[in-house]
């Protein structure tokens, strides 16, 4: 099967291995072969992506698991929120 683009898609360079395409995502960067072949490489630039749009919401960018506070049993992300901590999922 071919997938045709349309032409107004530039390409773009991969952050890990330098290889242009318009096949690479604009927002993690990261061509589909470096994805697949080198995980423990690509994690930290789909992190901080993630990261990134979780602050636009206001969301903590991972679970809070403050030593001294309650635990949430709302979700599956197991926080533990201190005085004024947001929950992961954002419910509380």
């Amino acid at each position: 099967m071919i997938i045709k683009l349309p032409t107004r898609i530039k390409k773009k360079s991969c952050l890990i291995c330098g290889r242009e395409s318009k096949l690479i995502s604009s927002s993690i960067g990261i061509c589909v072969e470096c994805l697949r072949a080198d995980p423990d490489k690509s994690l930290p630039y789909i992190e901080e992506r993630h990261s990134e749009v979780r602050r636009r919401f206001g969301l903590p960018p991972r679970p809070p698991k403050s030593p001294d506070g309650i635990r949430c049993n709302l979700c599956s992300a197991e926080c533990v929120m201190g005085v004024g901590e947001m929950s992961y999922c954002g419910l509380m």
